[in-house]
């Protein structure tokens, strides 16, 4: 069994606060040479990878069936307002609408003939944008626990993981943040920084 010189278990999650680099220097080794100290950080880490790999390709998958979704709800509401913008339907339907010309007037009589429509579209735009957010979220959030588990691992969780150390180290130190800002109903987390392979 591998520890480390403070008593953790190398290569188990740490919280936030305690991200660190592995110091090979600080491994004590309850029984062995350094041949099997350095086999046993080794198999921590391949413990590890598969699951990096599985978390990943699930974010991935997550974020390309948002952009589906919103599309696709997009798309029903642009059927939906026909030749009509969103915001000329809008200003149709409101109080200070001006009807100048004929077509004003024909616009305003089938913006509200439509107006059903286009608020289920709409509505069915934002359950989509909340929906498909928060399974991004999800995902997010198990990416930066794995990416915890990586950290005390140092270079070496950086070639496993393709991600430079600032990267995995922002990702295990913001944990649950994309978790907390999508239930607050804010937008879908920032995650241009995760590299794309």
């Amino acid at each position: 069994m591998v520890l480390a010189a403070d008593g953790g278990r190398v290569g188990w999650p740490v919280k936030a606060t305690e991200v660190r680099t592995l110091d090979l220097s600080s491994l004590v080794v309850m029984d062995g040479n350094p041949q099997e100290r350095i086999q046993a950080i080794f198999d921590d880490v391949d413990a590890i990878v598969p699951v990096w790999r599985a978390t990943r390709r699930n974010y991935d998958h997550a974020v390309q069936h948002q952009g589906r979704g919103v599309r696709t709800a997009e798309r029903i509401l642009m059927s939906a307002l026909g030749n009509l913008g969103l915001q000329r339907w809008r200003n149709l339907l409101s109080a200070r609408a001006q009807i100048n010309t004929t077509r004003d007037g024909l616009d305003m009589i089938r913006a509200r003939r439509i107006r059903a429509d286009v608020e289920a579209a709409l509505a069915h735009l934002a359950d989509v944008e909340t929906s498909e957010a928060e399974h991004v979220a999800v995902a997010l959030h198990e990416l930066e626990a794995v990416a915890a588990r990586l950290v005390p691992f140092g270079h070496l969780a950086v070639v496993v993981s393709g991600c430079p150390m600032d990267q995995l180290q922002r990702m295990a130190t913001d944990g649950s943040r994309s978790l907390k800002n999508t239930r607050s109903g804010s937008a879908s987390p920032s995650v241009s920084w995760i590299p794309i392979r």
